[in-house]
């Protein structure tokens, strides 16, 4: 997704559209103000980590950074 934002804007705003989209529309199930507070941040963040160090090394943040989630929630 971010490489197709980036065809059509800036850096910056491929990375606020991106996340707004990940945050507000892929992750729909529990609550609204919580999943924008936690996962748009988190995005912006794995969004970073794509454009600085590549596709591969976001995607096991992303894993990292949900095992740690999941591990703290239980």
């Amino acid at each position: 997704m971010f490489s197709l934002l980036l065809n059509k804007f800036t850096k910056f705003k491929s990375i606020v559209i991106g996340s707004l989209i990940f945050s507000l529309l892929l992750h729909l199930n529990g609550n609204f103000v919580g999943n924008f507070l936690t996962k748009f941040p988190s995005s912006i963040i794995l969004y970073l980590v794509r454009d600085k160090f590549g596709l591969p090394e976001a995607i096991i943040t992303h894993w990292l950074y949900n095992l740690f989630i999941t591990k703290l929630l239980d």
